[in-house]
């Protein structure tokens, strides 16, 4: 059973307007770019921005011969202030929920990502760390 205890929370200031960091969480092309770890490379099998639309990939991380493919549904759609989908590791059981909250600061975008549902603590500390390279990254892309 999932606990409402468990889960990811994390604040960033990113020097963008909304729109701009909204449409890098929701461009196939510019999602590839930012999601997974440095020096990961992403396979996106499946990108259907939409109530309902599956969202699928394959990372490949350096010093890993495993591949991670994920995958979860687009549960809201509110540009540029929200999105949320499911999100779920091939294999595992869990499905979890990641919301990304933007708004608008005057340094750029106020993004609160909230990744909740998960089942162990573990599940917190990976995911947790995983998510702030994936925000490093993020934030990367858009100054560049």
């Amino acid at each position: 059973m999932k606990s409402p205890d468990l889960l990811v929370s994390i604040d960033r200031v990113l020097p963008a307007p909304p729109d701009v960091v909204f449409s890098a969480l929701t461009d196939r092309d510019l999602f590839s770019r930012w999601i997974g770890p440095e020096g990961s490379t992403v396979d996106i099998e499946e990108f259907e921005l939409a109530l309902g639309g599956r969202i699928a990939f394959t990372v490949s991380m350096p010093g890993f011969d495993a591949l991670i493919r994920l995958y979860g549904f687009y549960e809201v759609i509110d540009a540029p202030d929200r999105l949320v989908h499911s999100w779920a590791v091939e294999g595992e059981d869990e499905i979890s929920t990641v919301v990304f909250q933007l708004e608008p600061h005057e340094f750029g975008t106020h993004l609160t990502l909230t990744h909740h549902g998960l089942t162990r603590p573990e599940d917190v500390k990976n995911n947790g760390a995983g998510w702030n390279a994936c925000l490093d990254r993020l934030e990367t892309l858009i100054v560049s």
